[in-house]
């Protein structure tokens, strides 16, 4: 049942661009998969994090298979890998707000083609993000590296910086 008089065919390019762009103005209007942003359009933390001092974006999942963590006499060392939808921008805009209200101090931030980098110090440990794009599935996918480690501070490590404003 076509009809090729650009009534029937027209009606049906119609509806269809109608749908894809509603489809597409969710995707863009979301920003990350899932929602998990708040009223003012940030991106909002998980309740619980997987580690006490690191926030997780909330619709972010813990990679179980790339995932460990360790601690033994007051020393930790944590490598965490978290999968979501979300861009790599809203990420790394997340990561410089939430990380000083868990106390970490901003030491460093690069983005070196399309991996991004931050380094957070806090007390004798560092804390490094690494932030980068997953391709696969609908929309923007990424992958947030969290790696903590102990600053040895005896003289081969440089002591700290000021944090970059």
């Amino acid at each position: 049942m076509t009809r090729m008089d650009g009534r029937w065919v027209g009606r049906r390019a119609r509806a269809l661009a109608g749908v894809g762009g509603l489809v597409l103005a969710v995707l863009v209007g979301v920003g990350c998969q899932g929602g998990g942003k708040s009223g003012d359009g940030r991106m909002v933390a998980r309740p619980v994090p997987y580690i006490p001092d690191v926030p997780v974006p909330a619709t972010f999942k813990l990679v179980d298979k790339m995932t460990d963590d360790y601690s033994s006499g007051g020393v930790r060392v944590v490598r965490h890998e978290y999968e979501g939808g979300c861009d790599t921008a809203a990420l790394r805009a997340f990561y410089q707000e939430q990380m000083p209200t868990y106390r970490w101090t901003r030491i460093s931030d690069q983005n070196i083609q399309g991996e991004i980098t931050l380094r957070f110090e806090k007390g004798n440990e560092s804390c490094d993000i690494v932030i980068r794009p997953k391709s696969g599935g609908w929309g923007d996918r990424a992958a947030v590296r969290v790696v903590i480690l102990p600053i040895d501070r005896t003289g081969r490590e440089p002591p700290p910086r000021e944090a970059q404003r």
